[in-house]
C-alpha cells in the first residue's frame, strides 16, 4: 500500500499521516502502518481512500497503473460488496463452497461477506476479482457499468494447472521468484530443464 504514502505526499504535501488518519477514520499508527505495508485497510476505508484521493480502488491496490475518478456508491451511499459477490459468485455457477475452495477460506467465510457481517482482506478481494474477471471496483460495488466475467488464462487447464496457479497467485511479490527458483531446481534435478 506504498501507493497511499505516495498519493498522500504528491496531492497534499502539508497532510500528515493523522490528517488524512481523522478523514478516513483511523489513527495515525494505522495509516503508518498502511504506508509500510505492515497492514492494509478494510474494504470500507479502502473505498474512503479512493474517494479521498480521486483513485480507483485498483490503482490503490496495484492493479491498475492508471488513476482513474473515484467510483459512486449505492443510493445509501454505502459499497454494498455483498450483494456483488453473491452476484458475480452466481454468474460463474460457484457455489460458497467452490468460491471457498478457490479462496483456502471456509463456507463460512463466504456466507458472512455475503451478507455484509465481515470482509474480506485486500488479498483476498484481488483474488475474487481475478476468479471472476472483473476490476476490484466491480466487486466492491464501486462501478456503474459491470461487464460479464471475461475468460480466464485459467481456461483450459487441468484442476492440478489451476490448483497450482492460484497458489502461486497467493505468494506475495517479493517471494515469486523464490518460488520460481525452487520450481526450476526441481526440475533441473529430475533433467527436465
Amino acid at each position: 500500500m506504498n501507493r497511499i504514502r505516495d498519493l498522500r505526499i504528491a496531492q497534499y504535501p502539508k497532510m500528515s499521516q493523522e490528517k488524512l488518519g481523522q478523514i478516513v477514520g483511523v489513527g495515525r499508527s494505522t495509516v503508518a502502518m498502511w504506508e509500510s505495508g505492515k497492514s492494509e485497510p478494510d474494504n470500507v476505508t479502502l473505498i474512503k481512500l479512493a474517494e479521498t484521493f480521486d483513485v480507483s480502488t485498483d490503482y490503490l491496490l496495484g492493479r491498475d497503473v492508471q488513476k482513474e475518478e473515484s467510483v459512486p456508491k449505492d443510493g445509501d451511499g454505502e459499497p454494498v460488496f455483498g450483494e456483488q459477490l453473491k452476484e458475480f459468485r452466481v454468474s460463474k455457477k460457484l457455489s460458497q463452497k467452490e468460491l471457498a475452495a478457490k479462496l483456502f477460506v471456509s463456507a463460512q467465510a463466504v456466507s458472512k461477506w455475503e451478507r455484509n457481517e465481515a470482509t474480506p482482506n485486500p488479498e483476498a478481494i484481488v483474488k475474487i476479482s481475478q476468479i471472476f474477471g472483473i476490476s476490484t471496483d466491480e466487486l466492491l460495488g464501486c462501478s456503474e457499468e459491470k461487464k460479464a466475467p471475461a475468460p480466464t488464462e485459467e481456461d483450459g487447464q487441468s484442476d492440478a494447472e489451476k490448483a497450482l496457479l492460484e497458489m502461486f497467485r497467493l505468494v506475495p511479490d517479493k517471494d515469486r521468484g523464490m518460488v520460481t527458483q525452487m520450481i526450476e531446481a526441481a526440475l533441473r534435478s529430475q533433467g527436465l530443464l
